[in-house]
């Protein structure tokens, strides 16, 4: 049952880091940041997730 514990925790913490960098992401576009490669390289997303994330933002 721990293990079980753990794994669910880990996961989480997974999902919770890659919703966080998504956020900051579009916070640094929206900032006038535009280089996708430069985001991905600070947010820890690979170049084609931060290129879904903004391909509907207003460059």
């Amino acid at each position: 049952m721990c293990e079980l514990m753990e794994n669910y925790v880990k996961e989480a913490t997974k999902e919770t880091a890659k919703e966080t960098a998504k956020e900051i992401a579009v916070n640094l576009w929206n900032s006038g940041f535009k280089d996708m490669q430069q985001i991905a390289n600070a947010t820890k997303l690979s170049l084609d997730e931060v290129k879904e994330l903004l391909k509907d933002k207003p460059a």
